[in-house]
């Protein structure tokens, strides 16, 4: 392995030394006293989470004009998280694009379905930030400054790139040129066009009802987190356990991780050592959280992956089969 890719398990590093720090034995113990029904209802949440989500991204394809069923959309979503779970950053997740331009969307180029699958991850970003950079100076009266710098700074950077996104677009281009003598067959600056155009067609007065299916989502997110929570016993308040858990997501967003390990557990002892719970409870409720919100989804992806890597196998060899007689 290259040295300069290390940094992709910086929080698996963390995740051991956490591990060597406490007392393994005690979190299996907190496992083995979890509350059964609870956690039942945990994993019937997770899957309608699953399919929230699916919903706000089969509004924003069609205000692309991508016509796909609820139903396909919510498979190929589910292989994204499949693909995505164990990848630094998730980038496996953008394996949605091949799969909607495979199966649906043959006619457009990658780059416009790729915006489309960028902007929907920037809906699970920009409200876990939102809920981040608000509830932690108002829960925990702490870092108010920073966060309020770090609040200005990006509504400024929002700004700035908005109101010179025509300026921006025309510095970028002159630099992927280079990049179309690589291929024949892949032009860069046509796929930066189309992403562009696809980000135009996501009008703000046209993403209503993917902003409030993706504000419903996380409400059951976050609730499903609190049963998580009760299922251990453990006594938060629901503000700070979705308020800690979305400081503790931003990292996931960063590729120093697999599946946020290490990166999560160090953030959630940080601001539960506030309430006093011992850290064996925190890593077992983030080990069920790694369960019921990755490794479960990932599985329920999995399953479509094989069958559709499997029907596509099939008419390759029907295909050859025709072409030799």
């Amino acid at each position: 392995m290259k040295p300069k890719r290390l940094y992709q398990f910086i929080g698996v590093a963390g995740f051991i030394f956490i591990l060597y720090r406490i007392d393994i034995s005690r979190i299996w113990g907190e496992l083995k006293e979890a509350q059964i029904g609870l956690l039942f209802s945990v994993g019937l949440l997770s899957c309608l989470v699953q399919m929230m989500k699916s919903l706000r991204w089969n509004a924003l394809l069609r205000l692309n004009g991508i016509s796909c069923s609820i139903l396909s959309t919510l498979r190929i979503y589910f292989i994204g998280t499949f693909m995505g779970a164990f990848t630094p950053a998730r980038v496996g997740d953008l394996s949605r694009v091949y799969f909607i331009k495979k199966y649906h969307a043959p006619e457009r180029v990658a780059g416009q379905i790729f915006a489309n699958v960028f902007v929907d991850r920037f809906f699970d970003l920009a409200l876990v930030a939102c809920m981040a950079l608000i509830g932690i100076p108002v829960l925990f009266k702490i870092w108010f400054r920073e966060m309020a710098l770090i609040s200005v700074f990006v509504i400024g950077l929002c700004w700035v790139m908005y109101s010179f996104r025509h300026k921006i677009i025309d510095q970028v281009k002159p630099f992927l040129k280079p990049a179309d003598g690589l291929s024949n067959e892949i032009s860069w600056t046509s796929h930066f066009d189309e992403a562009i155009n696809g980000l135009r067609m996501l009008r703000t007065n046209r993403v209503v009802v993917p902003v409030l299916l993706n504000v419903l989502a996380y409400g059951i997110f976050f609730f499903a987190l609190r049963l998580m929570a009760n299922s251990l016993r453990m006594e938060i308040p629901f503000w700070y356990l979705a308020v800690s858990m979305s400081a503790a997501m931003i990292l996931t967003f960063l590729p120093i991780s697999i599946a946020g390990l290490g990166t999560r557990d160090a953030v959630l002892i940080f601001f539960f050592s506030f309430l006093e719970i011992k850290d064996e409870t925190i890593v077992g409720f983030s080990i069920l959280y790694l369960f019921f919100f990755l490794l479960l989804p990932s599985l329920m992806g999995a399953v479509p992956y094989f069958l559709l890597s499997a029907a596509h196998k099939e008419m390759l060899i029907k295909k050859t089969d025709a072409d030799l007689k």
